[in-house]
């Protein structure tokens, strides 16, 4: 992003961190002259120096960055406010929230027998469930939502011994219903 892309207190905001920064880097300078190096024996006694006199850059108080960070702050916890309190604005939206593809419902109920397949096995890490899309081309995964879907087919995973099994399933929905029932086939 080129300078001349930047706003106005995107601009302000970067030029006081520089100026900070090299207010810090003085200070930094001014200090290290007067630091006693730590592997010398000889304790050197630092001559009595009158301290500096605030500028007025000392005296303004917390930076532009620091009061940026304070209404951050503060307008995520009006947020985790609101959250909690369960105050949230009514919905402008006037159309109700459409029913979900025919397509969406077969690829949830996919998802959602892989995963059940998965969780019960003994090696879920190895499990290779068979393709999803090709066993609805050859008629293994089958139905609508109205219907109730079928999907007969195999997994390929190790036991508790780590020899490689292909162990078939059959997962299942009721007519009309999103709730998937599977089984393994023995």
């Amino acid at each position: 992003m080129k300078p001349e892309d930047l706003d106005a207190a995107t601009k302000a905001r970067i030029e006081a961190e520089e100026k900070y920064r090299a207010q810090v880097r003085v200070k930094l300078r001014r200090d290290a002259g007067a630091a006693i190096p730590s592997h010398s024996r000889v304790q050197k006694t630092p001559t009595a120096q009158p301290a500096p006199a605030p500028s007025a850059e000392d005296k303004k108080g917390p930076g532009c960055g620091t009061w940026t960070l304070y209404g951050l702050g503060l307008l995520l916890l009006i947020g985790i406010f609101q959250q909690c309190s369960g105050n949230s604005a009514p919905s402008t939206s006037s159309s109700p929230p459409s029913e979900p593809s025919e397509s969406t419902r077969l690829s949830s109920f996919g998802y959602t027998c892989e995963e059940l397949v998965k969780d019960n096995l003994k090696a879920p890490a190895t499990a290779k469930v068979s393709n999803y899309y090709t066993d609805q081309r050859e008629g293994r995964l089958t139905g609508t939502f109205a219907s109730g879907y079928t999907w007969n087919s195999y997994v390929d995973s190790q036991n508790s011994f780590g020899a490689n099994l292909r162990t078939r399933f059959a997962c299942t929905t009721e007519p009309g219903s999103e709730t998937v029932r599977m089984r393994f086939d023995q």
